[in-house]
């Protein structure tokens, strides 16, 4: 099909969207690939180059550089994918994720705030921010300025009674074979498909995501409430001494729970409580057809931060297979909902095709018809002309 200028195709809009969600459902993965690096090394070699790094072997060293990375990109999503001012504030886990993979390469800083507060930390932070608002207005004015939101109503429908993959099958028949119809046969069924795709319900979309309803004040004030709440305690373990089994917080005696110190506990511990937060926040105020997959990486998070009460021998490991078929549930999840959303999309694909062609076809059809007429004239009348 081709769309006259500026319409955009919404099975386009609807891959973009999917792709998405893969992103979503199997980020949770990525921190698993430190499992395949050898554990008896202590330098990290890459393209002829040795890091040396302070932890006791290259998986663990590995395992924390992703675990960063892909928290970094998580937090990343939310703010991407999100509405109201409250997400700003993710600005500050964002810059906290993506310092301290760069901390680990600083050899002449001994604690993370030494690269935080120092003038290359500022620089840092100043320049994260500018590309994350930067790529943010980008996502929200040309990937994601089409909203699909698919209706409990029209889903069903189509899962069950396949309403638009049939008329999409006859649309597609019609055009194949336009040359096997008069013009004015053509120009029938054209307007009768138009007509059709106008009462088909399905698909409500907006042309932009600046005319989606944001949050309003009230919602802004209580979600900026929690993320600061989170924000304290993801720097916790900073405020605490380090090299002791246990520690006072907040009223609260927290021991190591397996860990060095109660201070690796909580850092481990908080991270993953704030990712698993995070993502129930995003969840609950995601207003886009994919947000399902957002309980896949929400779940992981919620294991891994249950597995650090439990005496397991490893974190981060084979244990998370426990959770695997409840995250493969959310896949199926998106995958329903994706062949949904491509065969309504694809309805509203016809629509504009069809109103495009039904246009063009009749203005062809009426110069056509007042050419036969002065013909007519012409011979009948000949002095007229």
């Amino acid at each position: 099909m081709q769309y006259p200028d500026p319409v955009k195709s919404w099975k386009k809009q609807s891959v973009v969207d999917v792709s998405i969600a893969m992103i979503v459902l199997f980020l949770p993965l990525l921190s698993f690939l430190h499992l395949w690096i050898a554990e008896d090394a202590i330098a990290f070699q890459i393209l002829g180059f040795e890091i040396a790094h302070g932890f006791g072997d290259n998986q663990v060293f590995i395992w924390f550089i992703l675990l960063h990375v892909s928290s970094f990109i998580f937090v990343l999503l939310i703010l991407f994918f999100s509405k109201g001012l409250w997400r700003y504030l993710l600005l500050v886990p964002i810059c906290y994720f993506i310092a301290y993979p760069i901390w680990t390469f600083q050899e002449e800083s001994t604690y993370f705030s030494d690269l935080l507060f120092s003038r290359t930390g500022i620089l840092l932070i100043l320049l994260v921010c500018f590309f994350v608002l930067i790529v943010d207005y980008f996502i929200k004015t040309k990937l994601v300025d089409q909203d699909i939101q698919l209706t409990f109503e029209a889903g069903c429908k189509e899962l069950f009674e396949s309403w638009n993959s049939r008329y999409n099958s006859q649309i597609r028949k019609t055009l194949q074979h336009k040359s096997h119809f008069s013009p004015r046969e053509y120009l029938h069924r054209i307007y009768y498909y138009s007509n059709l795709a106008e009462r088909m319900e399905g698909v409500h979309v907006s042309a932009g995501t600046s005319k989606k309803r944001k949050p309003g004040r009230f919602a802004d004030v209580v979600l900026g409430g929690l993320l600061l709440i989170l924000m304290i305690l993801l720097f916790t373990h900073h405020w605490i001494p380090q090299n002791e089994t246990s520690s006072m917080v907040f009223g609260l005696r927290v021991g190591s729970f397996g860990f060095y110190d109660s201070s690796t506990f909580l850092f481990y511990a908080s991270n993953k409580l704030v990712l698993c937060a995070l993502g129930l926040i995003w969840f609950a105020t995601c207003r886009y057809w994919w947000r399902w997959a957002i309980l896949s990486p929400v779940l992981f998070y919620f294991y891994q931060f249950w597995e650090v009460f439990q005496s397991a021998k490893e974190i981060d490991g084979s244990g998370n297979l426990n959770v695997l078929p409840l995250a493969l549930l959310t896949v199926i999840v998106v995958a329903v909902l994706w062949k949904l959303i491509r065969s309504i999309s694809i309805t509203r694909d016809y629509r504009q095709f069809l109103k495009h062609e039904l246009d063009k076809n009749l203005e062809q059809f009426s110069r056509e018809e007042t050419r036969k007429q002065l013909k007519q004239i012409q011979v009948h009348n000949p002095e007229v002309l």
